[in-house]
C-alpha cells in the first residue's frame, strides 16, 4: 500500500462494540480489524466476479482459439521453466 487516508466513518454502537471484541480476540488494534474486513469484503467482490466471467466461459470456445495458435516454436526467452508442465 502507497498510502493512507483517514477516514472518519459513522458505526452504530453495537457494530464498534462487537468490531472491538473481535479485535481484541484477535490481539490486532481495531484500526487493522477493521481494514482487514475491508480488505476481505472486497477480496470477495473481486472472487465473485471472476466466477461470473469463468462462468461464461466454454471449453469448446477455448479449445477453438487453441486451435487457431500457431506452430512455431517459443522464442529464445519465451520457454516455459523445466519442470513447469506436469509430466514433462
Amino acid at each position: 500500500m502507497a498510502s493512507s487516508v483517514d477516514v472518519a466513518v459513522r458505526v452504530p454502537a453495537e457494530l464498534m462494540d462487537e468490531a472491538k471484541a473481535w479485535a481484541e480476540r484477535d490481539a490486532t488494534p481495531v484500526d487493522q480489524f477493521i481494514r482487514h474486513a475491508i480488505e476481505q469484503r472486497i477480496a470477495l467482490r473481486e472472487a465473485a466476479y471472476l466466477a461470473e466471467r469463468a462462468a461464461r466461459g466454454s471449453r469448446d470456445d477455448f479449445a477453438r482459439i487453441l486451435a487457431k495458435a500457431g506452430t512455431e516454436p517459443p522464442r529464445p526467452g519465451d520457454e516455459l521453466p523445466d519442470g513447469w508442465l506436469p509430466g514433462a
